[in-house]
């Protein structure tokens, strides 16, 4: 064996030696970064599921899920367990008298069944996965600062990615409130996986172009590709399990095609090859199609709020505008045609793509143009009164809205100013040098922005941006001044720190300011302490509701068999539906364990310019006699009303009804104008049940109540009670209002049962007054006069038409709380006489004749 062969021996025997030992230095260096990166993890933990706690677990032992989807979601993980592995995709609870297909992704519901049945050991008991659901959202918001960080690191340095990691950390606002304990919705997933798709395609596309992959190196060489291939795999995973939880994930799709197609022109232009595009591209979208494609429902055509054939459409003209581009590209460089001729062709093909497919298939054609409305398209009407819908960026009178008092100051604080700096350095780079991966960033971080233009809701997203891009910008200021991210370990971390002192120092003012305690961390500890969801008298009003009604006679747990398209669902006799406002809804369904005429999927509304039935014309409606044709068509027997919807989102129910005029006033007052309700309000059917308790109502009658709150209910009966003492004439105009309210509070939430009513007849002089009262205690001690006035026929002869049975509740009917204390009077020439009215009369619409 000559010297030569020896040589290499040893030098394959030291080879492997040398690389564990460079390992270990590199663990060794990146040992205080994940030392951070932890307590970063640990903070974002703690501000979601230790802050909150107690507004989630209450002293009483109920688990309170905050806002409105969780417990609908909440609702299909238990649905899913008690019919297990098989999930509720269609729902008859919801939406009558359709029912409606479920939109929302099955990922999330059947990851925190999976992880109960593993918790439960089989056997998960219903509070254990209502305590696994509870803790869900706020471990994946804490989760988030992880891809954060991987995504500043590899945009600049380690010291982005903590910052960044923090920042998203401790943001308030939207962000936060759904990734708190007890916030069990699919949205915290969407950013995580979201943010995890960019990560990979980010990562994918940064290892692909550094090796200069090329399709020769599918034969050759699986060395190059195991690492740029293999992200483009997890990207592609990612993504798909980012769809599986939204339908509206084709958004991120079209970010990382907008994003590819500017890398392809550059890289064309500049001479370089797009192979390593091209490959991890498609590599990327043909895996998320495998895994989301046993998922689409076909009958669902090419709609974007179910998981139907436009979710394998967009995919596969993703897959064919990369094949296209890198086909052109080729070409081109082929023919040695001049390389500014690429964008043209790029925009002329999509043009003519565009124009096939409008012509093949226009379905998808017009979905795919209106597309952008949806997101980006600020709402007007009664969608702009949706408190997530409307714009971050604009107020309602179309002005920009960026200042301390604003949306924007709210979730980010200032954050937000610095990220804007942050994307022009961005951007001042990538014209610089055009690196791939910047300009996937920049277009993410563009149309995100855009996003919360349209819809505040979309500002869970854009946290991410902000924090990435605000870290990003500090991080280059540090590196500006002579800073740089240097590697170190533990045991050298002291001498480090002390040498880069004035750094160390500056970016803790950095953190002051982006953080703590000049920051937006301080509003996101306040935040953090109340989760929000269903007060007190919602939730017990509605527990009530549960054992105190009949049952509907429809299983709550399902399954339900879903009927042809345009068919109603073929409820049981015993149906009945519930209404209130919409945003009530799935408290409703999963509390009550009834059926809501309306609900958070902004289903059962009505109104809009053809004032179709609804809960907005039902509650705007003048007359009873209106109100009861529109609660006759929704199959409606309860009506539930809280202060809210009396005072504050009376506005909304208006504008969903296309009809805002009238309902206030403006009052010259010592405080300056002031703006009160008008006797248009106190006419519709919500104030005459809520600030009036529905007296004078002839078909609704209180049955329940909750305890009162501190509201502004009491301004609107001190109001009302000024109007009938200013204008003398005030009983003659309204003879069927009230000529007095209390002046108090009084119940949250007021439940009402539509019911056909008991008929008093009786004779009396023609044309003479004829009134009827009856004291009604509710079951919080409060009392007050139901009352009626008529007038006797020239015949002789008076109708009463009367809610309330005096003799109490019967079995198998509502075992209702809120009952009169004695009989009826009817008062006729000053001569009292008493009635009694049994359930039975109520509820048949029998006849009492009185002599």
């Amino acid at each position: 064996m000559g010297a030569k062969e020896a040589l290499e021996i040893s030098e394959n025997i030291q080879r492997p030696t040398e690389a564990k030992v460079t390992r270990i230095e590199q663990l060794k260096s990146s040992a205080p970064y994940g030392i951070a990166l932890g307590i970063i993890f640990a903070i974002a933990l703690y501000i979601r599921a230790v802050l909150p706690y107690k507004s989630v677990f209450l002293a009483d032992g109920t688990i309170r899920f905050g806002g409105n989807d969780p417990w609908y979601h909440m609702h299909l993980v238990h649905a899913l367990l008690h019919n297990y592995p098989h999930a509720l995709f269609y729902d008859a609870h919801t939406i009558p008298p359709y029912g409606v297909y479920i939109h929302f992704g099955p990922l999330y519901d059947h990851t925190i069944a999976l992880l109960s049945i593993i918790a439960g050991l089989g056997h998960p008991s219903s509070h254990l996965v209502d305590v696994v659901g509870a803790y869900f959202p706020a471990v994946l918001g804490a989760l988030v600062v992880i891809p954060v960080y991987f995504i500043g690191k590899h945009l600049h340095n380690r010291g982005t990615g903590l910052l960044a990691a923090l920042i998203i950390a401790t943001l308030p606002g939207q962000f936060l409130s759904r990734s708190l304990l007890g916030f069990t919705d699919h949205h915290v997933a969407e950013t995580l996986l979201s943010t995890t798709t960019i990560l990979f395609f980010m990562l994918a596309l940064r290892s692909a172009r550094a090796q200069n992959l090329s399709f020769k190196d599918l034969n050759r060489n699986w060395h190059a590709i195991r690492y740029p291939l293999g992200y483009a795999v997890l990207a592609g995973v990612a993504y798909a399990a980012y769809q599986l939880c939204w339908p509206g994930a084709p958004l991120f799709g079209a970010i990382i095609v907008i994003a590819s197609i500017i890398v392809y022109i550059a890289e064309h232009i500049r001479g370089r090859t797009v192979d390593y595009l091209t490959m991890v591209g498609i590599t990327a979208f043909v895996v998320e199609l495998i895994l989301i494609l046993p998922w689409l429902h076909p009958d669902m055509g090419f709609s974007t709020f179910y998981y139907s054939w436009f979710h394998a459409a967009v995919t596969l003209g993703a897959i064919a505008a990369f094949v296209l581009m890198h086909a052109i590209s080729r070409e081109l460089n082929r023919r040695d045609v001049n390389p500014y001729y690429y964008p043209v062709l790029l925009i002329a093909g999509t043009a003519v793509g565009l124009a096939l497919l409008s012509v093949i298939l226009p379905t998808l054609y017009h979905t795919i143009v209106n597309s952008p409305n949806m997101i980006f398209a600020r709402h007007t009407g009664g969608a702009n009164t949706i408190a997530e819908a409307s714009s971050m960026l604009m107020d309602r009178s179309g002005h920009l809205s960026i200042g301390k008092n604003s949306m924007v100051y709210g979730n980010f604080g200032n954050c937000f100013y610095v990220s804007i700096f942050g994307i022009l350095i961005l951007g001042y780079y990538i014209v610089k040098r055009w690196k791939p991966e910047e300009i996937l960033v920049l277009i993410w971080t563009a149309v995100m922005l855009l996003s919360i233009y349209g819809q505040n809701r979309f500002a869970y997203y854009y946290a991410v941006n902000v924090a990435v891009m605000s870290a990003y910008f500090s991080t280059k200021i540090l590196a500006f001044m002579g800073f740089e991210d240097t590697r170190t370990t533990i045991k050298d971390l002291p001498q480090f720190l002390a040498k880069n002192a004035g750094y160390i120092l500056l970016a803790i003012l950095l953190v002051a300011i982006l953080v703590y305690p000049y920051g937006p961390a301080p509003l996101a500890l306040k935040q953090a302490r109340y989760a929000g969801g269903p007060g007190a008298p919602w939730y017990n009003s509605l527990t009530w509701m549960r054992y105190n009604t009949p049952d509907t006679g429809l299983s709550y747990y399902g399954p339900y068999e879903r009927p042809p398209p345009g068919e109603p669902y073929p409820y049981p006799d015993t149906a009945y539906f519930v209404l209130s406002w919409w945003d009530y809804g799935h408290w409703i369904e999963i509390i009550g364990h009834r059926i809501p005429n309306a609900n958070p999927f902004q289903s059962g509304i009505g109104g809009g310019k053809s004032h179709a039935p609804g809960a907005s014309t039902f509650f705007t409606a003048q007359t009873e006699d209106e109100a009861n044709e529109i609660a006759d068509t929704l199959g409606t027997r309860y009506v539930v009303s809280d202060v809210e919807m009396a005072t504050g989102k009376f506005y909304a129910i208006t504008a969903w009804d296309c009809d805002t005029e009238g309902y206030w006033q403006t009052v010259q007052t010592s405080g300056g104008p002031q703006n009160f309700p008008s006797m248009k309000y106190y006419n519709s059917m919500e104030g005459r049940l809520h600030i009036f308790d529905g007296i004078s109502l002839s078909h609704y009658r209180l049955v329940h109540e909750s305890m009162a709150g501190n509201t502004a209910e009491l301004g609107y009966r001190q109001v009302y009670n000024l109007y009938t003492q200013m204008d003398p004439d005030f009983h003659n105009k309204y003879p069927d209002l009230p000529k007095s309210v209390a002046e108090t509070n009084t119940g949250y939430v007021k439940i009402f049962e539509y019911v056909k009513g008991a008929r008093i007849t009786g004779t009396a002089p023609p044309n003479t007054t004829v009134s009827l009262s009856v004291p009604i205690l509710t079951n919080q001690g409060r009392a007050f006069n139901y009352t009626q006035t008529t007038t006797a026929s020239s015949n002789g002869t008076f109708t009463f038409t009367v809610p309330y049975s005096t003799d109490g509740p019967i079995a198998g009917g509502t075992q209702f709380d809120t009952m009169p204390s004695d009989m009826y009077t009817i008062t006729l020439l000053g001569r009292p006489h008493q009635v009694s009215v049994s359930e039975e009369d109520v509820m048949n619409g029998s006849t009492i004749k009185v002599t």
